[in-house]
């Protein structure tokens, strides 16, 4: 049986990065030899990043990779468990899940 790839979906970290970069996403398409739609695609987790596209995009812009990566969100999603786990919130069952997502999403937490 082939084994499942695992999907590269960094959206919200393209879009931070596309954001203080100043550009919009035609000008990061062009930049990177690809359409303004599939940016908006990868932007909105709809399609995951391609290593090659991902290579791209730290050549062109010039960064280390593992700035859109997430190195810390292990420690934040744990951090983020032990809050909604705190009687005070009354948050309700919050899964692990639930927090990668959230993290995932908002990057900028």
């Amino acid at each position: 049986m082939a084994e499942r790839k695992e999907k590269t979906l960094i959206g919200p970290r393209v879009r931070r990065l596309r954001r203080t970069l100043g550009i919009t996403q035609a000008q990061m398409a062009e930049d990177l030899g690809v359409s303004a739609s599939y940016i908006n695609l990868i932007e909105g987790n709809q399609r995951p990043i391609s290593a090659n596209l991902l290579l791209t995009l730290a050549r062109v812009y010039d960064f280390d990779i593992s700035d859109v990566g997430g190195a810390g969100d292990a420690r934040l999603v744990s951090e983020l468990m032990e809050v909604m786990r705190d009687p005070v919130l009354e948050a309700g069952p919050v899964g692990k899940n639930d927090v990668e997502d959230i993290v995932n999403a908002n990057p900028d937490i």
